[in-house]
This record gives structure tokens, C-alpha cells and sequence, in this order.
């Protein structure tokens, strides 16, 4: 791998992954007089002017076609649908996981609730997950990061 003359290299795809920098990531550089160190910053993501939504395609399909009051424009709905989502397959696995933990505590549904792949994505792809219903969310994902009226 080279710097490019801008100073410029690029950080190889799975080891992002692994370390969890997604794009927004805050980063920091360490030179400890031998090695250089990218290291994320402690807090994860900072929100930016830039910052996009994003919807999850489950929730997406029940919005478009759910309820008679949804009203969105179709400019606006080409925009959300077209973005792309990172590993819905992991997100997929993962919500059949905690549907599992559902259905041990009791949970009568014979199907994983939309909401198990609605958290279970935004754990795969790093985001915060705007919702009303935190107590759902933490009790199955306790790690992932909510936005929630107190």
C-alpha cells in the first residue's frame, strides 16, 4: 500500500470492520515515536451537518405501504430506498437470534417482529436508532446507542 501525494492511504475494508470505523468516525492519529496508530475517538461518532438518514428496508416497506395517513413524496422515497445498507443477512441473523430470546421469555408471535431486524441493523451498521420504545431495544440489544425521549 502507498500514500498517495496527498497523504492519503486507504484503510483496507475489513480491517474498518473489525474496528468498527464506519464512515463518520471519529479518528484520531498517534505517533509514539516509532509507530503510527489511527485510533477512534472514545464516543464513537460525532453528528454532522452531513449526517443521513437512514431507513430499514422492513420499516421502509410498512411505511410506503402501511398506513393511509404515510404520505412521502416519491423524490424523497427514491432517495431513502436507493441508499445502501450495510449486511441485512447479519442483521437478519441476528434478529432471528434475539427473536429466539423473544420467544423463551413467552413471546407468542410465531415470526420475528420488525422491530428485532429494525435493531438488530442498526447494531450491524454502527448507527443510533431513533425510537419511542427503548426498553424494547435495550432488552435485546443492550449495547446499541438510542435516541428516546426520557
Amino acid at each position: 500500500m502507498r500514500i498517495t501525494s496527498k497523504g492519503q492511504a486507504t484503510i483496507p475494508a475489513e480491517i474498518r470492520e473489525k474496528a468498527g470505523l464506519f464512515p463518520d468516525t471519529e479518528v484520531e492519529f498517534r505517533f509514539d515515536g516509532k509507530t503510527v496508530s489511527l485510533v477512534a475517538v472514545a464516543g464513537g461518532r460525532r453528528p454532522s451537518r452531513g449526517a443521513r438518514l437512514v431507513i430499514n428496508p422492513v420499516v421502509y416497506a410498512g411505511y410506503r405501504c402501511g398506513s393511509p395517513g404515510s404520505r412521502m413524496s416519491k423524490r424523497r422515497s427514491r432517495r431513502i430506498s436507493s441508499r445502501e445498507s450495510r449486511s441485512l443477512f447479519e442483521a437478519a441473523f441476528l434478529a432471528g437470534k434475539s427473536f429466539q430470546v423473544y420467544r423463551s421469555r413467552g413471546g407468542q408471535r410465531r415470526s420475528p417482529l420488525p422491530d428485532l431486524f429494525t435493531g438488530a441493523h442498526a447494531v450491524i451498521a454502527g448507527y443510533e436508532l431513533l425510537t419511542r420504545d427503548a426498553g424494547r431495544y435495550r432488552s435485546y440489544y443492550p449495547g446499541l446507542a438510542l435516541i428516546a425521549p426520557d
